[in-house]
């Protein structure tokens, strides 16, 4: 029996048809067949490979099931709490405050979010860290920051406006928990604008060039920023009867500036996931249409130093690997931002690939590797899809290797002393017109 290929036709609502490839169902059943066949196989090189691509399967599965989203309810607040104290009054205007949401609390969160967090103390300790949940965020959020279909939304999207709201009201970094730090943020601080906006990309755009902007870093020293203050606009505006389909979304004149980018080849497993980052979508709509001259007030860091661990770690490590091989004398580990690709993969072949080339990385420790990795990495985020892999690949081989290495670093600086970000490679967005006024 042989196994093929099948494209398969999707009609959307203007009756055209875009092609896509089952790379999820291939992989799930390559995956069984491959245990069925090894399963006298008590436990040794060959069960480890099957089981990560089982999870790697479960990986590309459970990112196609984000894409729901359920309906919402409008309800009244049941009370009405006072108006959260300002920044002068909580912090005295200091904006070195990180912040993150879960919506039980630190002790609710996964081993490896909690290990995260503590990163984020290690290396920024003159910090204060501030985990939101649902019991405190009235503390720092006022009932006018958020919709009425609040508590009827996913949690992914509550999470969504209350970053922005705390942002807005007190600056500093917004975080996913499940991000590890690895370096200190003082020295960007010391440099940077108070009215930038930092935040990364999910990819480029094959056809038109512009990055797909991210939410799960957004840092901003100053207060009331220019483009969060607009992104929230739109987002309470939509958020009160949001689009469940895409087939809704196409009619909805709030991404009618956005609605043909979504058939771009770049986005791979994200074409599955438009109802689901409605939210990055109304933030690409603003900055790429410059409204209201937002574009000025963005800095776009390079997603590969900044970004997720999948897409960066295999590109460092083949760089790493070519310095290495060329170096001689006196060596510097920095890798030129410059030499970062355009374009990554998010098909779910490529998201299958970039996960096999972490193997050879689990079977010995080169610590000269994993700190060439450490000087240009400043953050690896990881997502709530594939927590289960990273758990899996630690439980299958430990921390003595080089990703153990690299995860060890994150919480202890005796192993990689501490160091400061950079904002080498940031950039200011591309847009496609001088600036709009809405």
């Amino acid at each position: 029996m042989m196994l093929r290929l099948i494209p398969a036709k999707k009609k959307v609502e203007d009756g055209n048809y875009e092609r896509r490839i089952l790379w999820t169902p291939l992989v799930t059943t390559l995956a069984v067949l491959l245990l069925i066949l090894i399963r006298s196989v008590p436990d040794g090189f060959v069960t480890s490979v099957a089981e990560l691509l089982v999870k790697t399967g479960q990986l590309v599965q459970s990112v196609s099931k984000a894409k729901n989203i359920p309906p919402v309810v409008s309800r009244p607040f049941e009370d009405i709490w006072d108006e959260p104290r300002s920044s002068k009054e909580l912090f005295d205007h200091d904006t070195k405050i990180m912040w993150a949401y879960w919506d039980s609390g630190l002790e609710g969160m996964p081993e490896l979010c909690r290990y995260s967090v503590q990163s984020w103390k290690v290396h920024n300790p003159n910090w204060r860290v501030i985990i939101l949940d649902d019991h405190n965020y009235k503390e720092y959020v006022s009932v006018s920051d958020l919709p009425t279909t609040f508590f009827s939304l996913k949690v992914q999207h509550r999470s969504d406006l209350l970053r922005l709201a705390v942002l807005l009201r007190y600056g500093g970094i917004y975080m996913d928990a499940s991000t590890l730090v690895f370096k200190s943020f003082d020295g960007i601080w010391d440099q940077v604008e108070e009215d930038k906006l930092m935040l990364t990309s999910l990819n480029k755009l094959s056809r038109s060039g512009h990055d797909l902007f991210n939410n799960g870093l957004l840092m901003t020293k100053g207060i009331y920023n220019k483009v969060l203050k607009l992104w929230q606009q739109r987002m309470l505006k939509y958020t009160e009867s949001p689009s469940l389909t895409m087939d809704e979304m196409r009619t909805d004149p709030t991404f009618a500036r956005v609605v043909e980018h979504w058939d771009d080849p770049s986005l791979g497993v994200l074409a599955e996931m438009v109802p689901y980052h409605s939210n990055l979508w109304m933030l690409d709509d603003i900055i790429w249409n410059n409204d209201e001259s937002v574009a000025d007030h963005v800095l776009s860091l390079p997603k590969f130093r900044w970004g997720f661990w999948f897409q960066s770690l295999p590109h460092l490590i083949a760089e790493s690997r070519k310095q290495r091989g060329m170096q001689s004398g006196v060596e510097s580990y920095v890798i030129d931002p410059a030499t970062d690709p355009e374009y990554v993969g998010w098909g779910a072949l490529a998201v299958a690939r970039q996960s096999f080339s972490f193997f050879p990385l689990a079977l010995n420790e080169d610590i000269d590797l994993a700190t060439r990795l450490l000087h240009n990495t400043h953050i690896l985020k990881f997502t709530s899809h594939d927590l289960d892999l990273i758990e899996m690949g630690f439980r299958r081989w430990g921390f003595d290797n080089t990703l153990g290495y690299l995860y060890r670093a994150a919480g202890n600086t005796t192993l990689f002393p501490l160091q400061e970000a950079t904002l080498d490679g940031a950039v200011a967005p591309k847009v496609l017109q001088q600036a709009s006024i809405q």
